[in-house]
C-alpha cells in the first residue's frame, strides 16, 4: 500500500505531453488557475511551473503569463491544502 497521495497519484496519472505547437493555455475566470495548482511556484515575481510534463513543452519551468490567477493550463492539478505552507517555504 503507497504511504501518501502522492505515490498513488504518481501512479495513476495520465502523462500529458503536446507537440509544441499545442495552446495549453486558458483564461481561467473563477476556480482553476495556475496560482491555485499543485505545480505553480513565484519567486522574485516571476511565474515558474514546476510541471515536467509543462518544462518538456515549453523547454524551462517560467511562466509566460502576467496575472497567474486568471489562466490555467492542461497540467492543472490543484494544490492540496496540507502542501500549502510547505511549498511556499521550500522555493
Amino acid at each position: 500500500m503507497k504511504s501518501n497521495w502522492k505515490e498513488v497519484f504518481a501512479e495513476e496519472t495520465i502523462k500529458l505531453e503536446f507537440p509544441k505547437e499545442h495552446e495549453p493555455f486558458i483564461m481561467s475566470k473563477e476556480g482553476f488557475s495556475c496560482s491555485v495548482c499543485e505545480y505553480f511556484k513565484e519567486k522574485n515575481k516571476v511565474y515558474h511551473c514546476r510541471n515536467p510534463y509543462f518544462i518538456k513543452w515549453q523547454g524551462s519551468d517560467k511562466l509566460d503569463i502576467e496575472d497567474p490567477s486568471k489562466w490555467c493550463s492542461d497540467w492543472f492539478e490543484p494544490k492540496h491544502s496540507n502542501d500549502i505552507h510547505d511549498s511556499i517555504e521550500s522555493y
